[in-house]
């Protein structure tokens, strides 16, 4: 289904469906399924893993958001053969896009549907009168203590990171090879930017990427040096970002998350939660009880 995929999706998918970031951020390893009817059509790409003798669907690393993407509107029966489609691999593990919401009409008895949340900001031309007093205060130190400039170079936020993942005692959850790959391709189209803050004497305080489509621009990843006491970098990073989706007539997209104190972070630039759908379908008894009795890493 993946050649079908490819001839369609180029102008009917957000960013995350994107066919070349699929390459990237999965490897290779993904494919598609399209499924067309006399009153639209569904294109739903999904990263493929392969767990000993069985093939499972999951979620691709730092993609919170993928389809399904849905041209016209499609019958239900036809959503309905998209998840028949995916009760034959062993697991099934799904982040929808934002936009995309199941039917109750639709067959999905045999999977468990969550909603998580995440913090959309539609800035308008006096944006800044949205951030609570804390922000604001925030923002003022940053623009005074800190300075912003914009980069194609990931080694700062990179480093960044590690620090800030080595001070909770885990690993980084993603492939600097990988990341650096997408960053190449994401600068190439015209969809991402670097923003990185300099403290007054020269120090790297913070680093946010930003990646866009068509309708957000998302707070895709970033990194602070926690070390340096009241670092309010980030809020100006983010003020900044906010800024560029007012000129660019999209929505700020944090990209999560439910984590109650990154949660009060984003709440107080004035962001509102959004939902997506996770869906979730083990088909397999023995991988089940494999998991269960080996704590098998998704």
């Amino acid at each position: 289904m993946k050649e079908e995929y490819l001839a369609i999706a180029k102008n009917n998918i957000q960013l995350f469906g994107m066919p070349w970031w699929l390459d990237i951020i999965c490897e290779g390893d993904w494919d598609a399924l399209v499924l067309e009817d006399s009153n639209g059509t569904i294109l739903w790409p999904y990263h493929t893993r392969r767990i000993g003798l069985w093939q499972t669907i999951t979620v691709p690393q730092v993609t919170l958001f993928q389809g399904p993407y849905c041209i016209g509107s499609p019958k239900n029966e036809t959503w309905n053969k998209a998840f028949s489609h995916f009760k034959s691999f062993a697991e099934f593990h799904y982040q929808s896009a934002p936009n995309w919401k199941p039917n109750q009409n639709w067959d999905l008895d045999s999977f468990v549907q969550i909603t998580r949340t995440h913090y959309e900001l539609n800035p308008t031309l006096n944006w800044r009168s949205s951030y609570n007093k804390l922000t604001q205060r925030k923002l003022k130190k940053a623009s005074k203590d800190f300075s912003i400039v914009e980069t194609n170079d990931l080694n700062g936020f990179f480093n960044l990171t590690k620090l800030s993942y080595a001070a909770q005692g885990v690993a980084v959850p993603f492939s600097q090879r990988v990341m650096s790959n997408l960053l190449t391709e994401a600068l190439d189209k015209g969809v991402c930017k670097v923003l990185e803050s300099y403290s007054n004497d020269g120090k790297l305080a913070s680093s946010i990427w930003l990646v866009w489509d068509d309708l957000y621009v998302y707070y895709f990843l970033s990194g602070m040096d926690r070390s340096i006491r009241n670092n309010s970098s980030v809020v100006g990073l983010v003020d900044h970002a906010i800024e560029f989706t007012l000129k660019s007539n999209k929505t700020f997209n944090f990209y999560g998350s439910e984590v109650p104190g990154v949660a009060r972070f984003m709440q107080g630039f004035g962001a509102q939660p959004a939902f997506s759908t996770y869906l979730t379908c083990q088909n397999s008894a023995i991988l089940k009880l494999l998991r269960s009795a080996s704590n098998i890493v998704k």
